[in-house]
């Protein structure tokens, strides 16, 4: 979360600079050192952002053409990054949490207000109860106002029922494929 906002916000001076140098480039009849410095500067700052601009498309294009058995292949670490590509495409502020230590919570979300802690599961078998076990005080350390468990797999009966009585939203492998679909004919 805070890294994104102090990207947006780098970008933007990255954006100001870059026009500043062009208008100084364009503006000045002579040459002189600070013309030519501001210059360069403006024209690498427009390449810095065409090239961020253009990067952040490309992820996005490359999540669109995920084939989601390929998801099964993916590590741990591979799917969280995955699902925060997604998530980033759905509209979200997503922050990853660190690898160990992250209390329950691979990903933190926002979007309008609203703070979502995920936790990534991506099994072959059945995901079970410890999975909503792990996310519950996941809300309480992180502030949020909803827990999420998303799996490229199913949920186990118990898992589903404690997720009820905690109102924390289950995503299987029928809605995380929606999702993907949803991203996809963007």
């Amino acid at each position: 979360m805070a890294q994104q906002e102090t990207w947006r916000a780098g970008f933007g001076r990255i954006l100001v600079i870059g026009t500043l140098g062009s208008v100084a480039y364009l503006s000045y009849e002579t040459y002189g050192a600070l013309d030519y410095a501001l210059a360069h500067l403006g024209v690498t700052a427009f390449g810095i952002s065409f090239f961020a601009y253009h990067w952040k498309a490309w992820r996005i294009r490359r999540l669109s053409t995920v084939d989601f058995d390929r998801v099964d292949t993916m590590k741990g670490d591979q799917f969280e990054h995955f699902l925060a590509g997604l998530m980033r495409a759905k509209g979200y502020d997503v922050e990853l949490t660190p690898y160990v230590g992250d209390y329950g919570a691979d990903l933190v979300l926002k979007e309008r207000g609203k703070k979502i802690v995920v936790q990534a599961k991506r099994y072959q078998s059945s995901v079970g109860v410890k999975a909503v076990q792990e996310i519950i005080p996941a809300m309480n350390v992180y502030g949020a106002d909803e827990a999420w468990v998303v799996t490229n797999s199913y949920f186990t009966k118990q898992a589903l029922t404690l997720a009820k009585a905690n109102r924390v939203k289950m995503v299987d492998r029928p809605l995380l494929k929606k999702w993907v679909q949803s991203v996809q004919s963007k």
